[in-house]
């Protein structure tokens, strides 16, 4: 699980602060899934752009990388980045844009850092779950980003997605849709969820974009952080149980 890969979208990483705090403070709540599950979480992917968003501009979206623009723009779009059908439709090649691939494929540490890492844990890591935290929107997706093609498997994404986002509403009766990004919400090609389904390796792929529907947008106020995390942990559960109805399933999974 990742999140903070866009500078302005603060809820994403107080909500996997939340998540992590009940992992390591309550884990004997979980232990049916801690027995079976081994959780990765990258708190802050984009620490330069969240620092610029705390110092100077809140909503500043990209990483802080200089890339020799003509016009002093700064930064690319770290989730434009990714290898996997980088370049095409839903990013940007403008230096200006805030949707700004990059001058060539992971050229951002930060984005090759969480290739190189997954890649080199792979011969003892089994890879199943990826899920990518933003803001705002209120969904789940899906791949893929840089089509509206589906998936070979995207009905059993998608009918997990639905089973996480019905226990979401339980709590505060937040409504979120399921399904592909580029047929729900928009184009993004070189994102990290396309690459961990198309490269990575992982069968489930998701972005799930939390709170709110544009009320308030990247600026929730503080009152909705908890609601938000417990909400989030709730659905975020039912995937990770998924694994413990294989009967058949013997080896540790990895999220």
């Amino acid at each position: 699980m990742l999140t903070g890969i866009h500078g302005n979208e603060w809820i994403t990483v107080a909500t996997i602060t939340y998540i992590t705090n009940e992992l390591l403070i309550n884990s004997k709540n979980y232990s049916d899934i801690l027995s079976v599950v081994d959780f990765y979480i990258l708190p802050v992917v984009n620490p330069d752009g969240y620092a610029y968003t705390h110092s100077t501009d809140r909503l500043w979206r990209k990483t802080r990388s200089d890339h020799n623009s003509s016009l002093g723009c700064i930064g690319v779009d770290a989730n434009r980045n990714f290898g996997f059908h980088w370049g095409e439709r839903g990013s940007s090649s403008d230096k200006c844009d805030r949707k700004y691939h990059g001058p060539y494929k992971y050229s951002e540490p930060e984005v090759l850092a969480i290739k190189n890492f997954i890649d080199g844990e792979r011969a003892t890591v089994k890879w199943d779950m990826y899920i990518a935290f933003h803001s705002y929107s209120q969904l789940w997706l899906t791949p893929w980003g840089y089509t509206k093609e589906l998936s070979a498997d995207y009905l059993e994404l998608k009918n997990l997605g639905e089973r996480a986002v019905s226990e979401l509403r339980k709590y505060f009766w937040t409504e979120y849709i399921v399904g592909s990004s580029a047929n729900i919400h928009n184009y993004a090609s070189g994102s990290c969820r396309d690459w961990a389904k198309g490269e990575g390796g992982f069968k489930f792929a998701y972005t799930v974009e939390l709170r709110d529907k544009g009320k308030y947008g990247h600026l929730l106020p503080k009152e909705q952080i908890i609601p938000t995390s417990i909400e989030t942990w709730a659905a975020i559960q039912v995937v990770a149980r998924h694994y413990l109805n294989y009967s058949n399933y013997f080896q540790r999974q990895d999220l």
